[in-house]
């Protein structure tokens, strides 16, 4: 999905705060979160963001080139859980991460990087559209969210992850809602 502005500010926001040298984006589309997160590094800082299709890749290439951040963003083209799994053992954590792909998979990704601590022990979890619409929080009957299968994903997901230990979190109700998660104390 699209960031809009004021999600692209508190993103750019929170990589400066956060001081994050290394970032990871988890769904890319065309480039427009990665735009802000990238314009926020440091020198010497990156950010790796994943993007299965090949158009919306070359159109946030594009972008980042035109913008003059390409050199900073690698964009890697294919599948995200299989990119994560293909992170070598022993990869630096990433100091700021940002989900916002497959809603279906939100749970995957998240477990992915807690269980694999591809999030650093001070890092920020991003994850996008959370609140899906407004109704994710909604508890419908069965025969009226049959077509409902991305808001019951991400419902699933804020439900599991409020129960989570390894996390502490944060939902804010922007745009389509953005969760925040940070490691939880030992």
């Amino acid at each position: 999905m699209v960031s809009g502005a004021q999600q692209g500010r508190l993103l750019h926001m929170l990589v400066r705060l956060s001081r994050a040298r290394r970032v990871l984006e988890v769904g890319c589309f065309s480039g427009y979160a990665a735009l802000w997160m990238g314009l926020a590094l440091p020198e010497g800082g990156s950010l790796l963001s994943l993007e299965r299709d090949e158009r919306a890749a070359a159109v946030a290439r594009r972008h980042l080139d035109a913008a003059g951040v390409g050199s900073r963003v690698e964009v890697r083209l294919g599948d995200a859980l299989e990119a994560l799994r293909a992170l070598p053992e022993g990869e630096p954590p990433f100091d700021l991460i940002f989900v916002d792909a497959d809603k279906k998979r939100t749970w995957e990704y998240y477990d992915l990087l807690v269980s694999r601590r591809l999030l650093a022990p001070d890092g920020l979890l991003l994850v996008d559209n959370v609140l899906w619409k407004g109704q994710a929080a909604l508890a419908l009957p069965a025969a009226e969210r049959r077509s409902m299968a991305l808001r019951d994903a991400l419902h699933g997901f804020s439900t599991r992850l409020a129960s989570d230990g390894r996390v502490q979190q944060l939902l804010l109700p922007l745009r389509d809602g953005l969760t925040l998660a940070t490691l939880a104390p030992p």
